[in-house]
């Protein structure tokens, strides 16, 4: 009896040894393998969910990517150093925000380049009463200032069609493309010559705490749309939603135009429209009505569209 409790005892001590590490390492093969997978998927779920930054995808333009997100595009191009055209690619990560602690070397090296220092160039620009010479030096000054020179000559020729154009709608404030064919032919943005983008009545008036900050006007289904004011297609496509078929617009470095819920588009990204060349074809909105969404925005920002479209 004696040897059969001792030959147990000596058992359950050799299981006791040799099983017991194999016990102790399994909980900590488990935890090292927890905390692995929570650091691989933190670091991924930071790197997408950036909350100042997007993944351009395919169809994004930088204006689109800007009108997403409700930012001035000239700041968007600036901050990731986009030059013209502004192109994009997928997969790019582009930054929604700027970066104080590297914007402010990068002017200082554009400066300099651009020969511009404090002290020996500090004479010279008045002297130079042209300003295309500046704009040249700084990526930022030169698209903020290039389209106003090129803009400002023109302005006061088309000042007399301006008013024939303006006229026209005071009579008919709910129609207000029926002096279209008569100023068909304006390929030169004027900030005083806006045109309502379709007949029909309000259907929603402008509300900053909507999502679509805009307003919709009612028509019939393939009814045509026309360019607002003179520019060049930066946007065309269904990419952003709560749009439908979007058109966007640029104007010139301020203004942007948008036009959803189109039905078909008649033109294509990077083509130039005049004011009042159809562009569009009427679709149906959200509550499957036939609607025209329009928006307008300046450095970035909705305006209402009534305070510029004549009455």
């Amino acid at each position: 009896m004696d040897t059969g409790r001792t030959h147990c005892r000596w058992g359950h001590r050799l299981s006791v040894l040799t099983d017991g590490p194999r016990v102790m390492l399994r909980p900590v093969a488990c935890l090292c393998l927890l905390l692995s997978v929570l650091w691989t998927a933190g670091c991924s779920i930071a790197e997408i969910t950036r909350p100042d930054s997007y993944r351009v995808q395919r169809g994004d333009t930088l204006y689109s990517i800007a009108w997403r997100h409700k930012v001035d595009w000239r700041e968007v191009a600036r901050w990731n150093n986009i030059p013209p055209p502004y192109r994009i690619y997928p997969g790019q990560v582009i930054s929604l925000e700027r970066y104080p602690d590297i914007d402010a070397p990068t002017r200082a090296q554009t400066i300099s380049r651009g020969g511009d220092t404090r002290s020996g160039q500090s004479a010279p620009p008045p002297a130079r009463t042209p300003q295309p010479a500046p704009a040249q030096g700084s990526g930022a000054t030169a698209r903020r200032d290039t389209p106003r020179v090129v803009r400002l000559p023109t302005e006061p020729t088309p000042e007399k069609p301006a008013v024939t154009a303006a006229a026209g709608p005071s009579t008919a404030p709910a129609s207000a493309p029926a002096p279209q064919p008569a100023a068909a032919p304006r390929a030169e943005f004027d900030v005083r010559a806006w045109r309502w983008p379709t007949r029909g009545k309000l259907l929603r008036t402008y509300a900053q705490n909507t999502v679509r900050q805009g307003i919709d006007i009612s028509g019939a289904a393939g009814q045509r749309v026309i360019a607002s004011n003179a520019g060049q297609v930066v946007y065309s496509g269904s990419g952003l939603r709560g749009y439908g078929n979007l058109v966007i617009i640029k104007h010139d470095d301020e203004y942007l135009s948008a036009y959803g819920f189109n039905r078909s588009v008649l033109v294509r990204e990077g083509q130039t429209v005049a004011a009042g060349q159809p562009i569009a074809e009427m679709g149906l909105g959200p509550r499957n009505e036939a609607m025209l969404h329009f928006e307008i925005r300046r450095d970035g920002r909705p305006i209402d569209p009534v305070t510029v479209l004549p009455r």
